[in-house]
């Protein structure tokens, strides 16, 4: 968000210069994500859409908005049969993961 910064530039008087800065979450650390799958992992029918969402955060715990190249996310899927997974960027740090697996693991 919005920040001053102030400079103090000290030799015989001391001058302050306040400086406008914006401060934005760093990189992506994978630890400090949140995941929210739901009742995915309840009760998940085979050939029914389930959504997984995954909200990034930097180390300090800061959503970041950017899902530039530090905040990309890889899935993988495994199971008893196929899976498509398709990923959603929702604009605001998150990504939903829609997926629909072909064959149930009973």
């Amino acid at each position: 968000g919005a920040m001053e910064v102030a400079v103090i530039l000290a030799k015989q008087s001391p001058t302050v210069r306040a400086l406008p800065v914006s401060c934005v979450a760093g990189p992506m650390e994978p630890s400090e994500c949140r995941v929210d799958a739901g009742k995915l992992t309840l009760h998940w029918p085979a050939g029914e859409p389930g959504v997984c969402r995954v909200t990034r955060r930097d180390r300090f715990g800061n959503q970041t908005r950017d899902a530039g190249v530090l905040n990309r996310l890889a899935a993988e899927v495994t199971g008893p049969g196929p899976c498509d997974c398709e990923a959603v960027e929702l604009g605001d740090g998150a990504c939903e993961l829609r997926l629909r697996a072909a064959a149930s693991g009973l």
